[in-house]
């Protein structure tokens, strides 16, 4: 091991997905690419508020029932979520 080097973390590239259908707190996403796993967090923001939802479910052709951790009023079907690749 160089110790002359400096230390570089791993860079990981968090999938993006689009809210597909929301009922109360039960918001289902659309992930294109990568499926989170059951239990991992994801973000997104409804009207200036960060909000954290809970992978539930795989529903299948890329989507996932979340619950969110708070109120989800105001979230709009197309709007983004990121996984953030880890549980709440």
């Amino acid at each position: 091991m160089n110790n002359n080097q400096p230390y570089m973390k791993a860079e990981t590239k968090h999938s993006t997905g689009k809210v597909v259908r929301a009922v109360g707190v039960v918001i289902d996403v659309y992930f294109a690419d990568a499926i989170p796993q059951k239990y991992s967090a994801l973000k997104t923001t409804i009207q200036d508020h960060k909000v954290i939802l809970e992978v539930q479910m795989h529903l299948g052709e890329g989507v996932v029932r979340t619950i969110s951790m708070s109120s989800a009023d105001g979230v709009q079907i197309g709007q983004e979520v990121i996984d953030t690749g880890a549980p709440i």
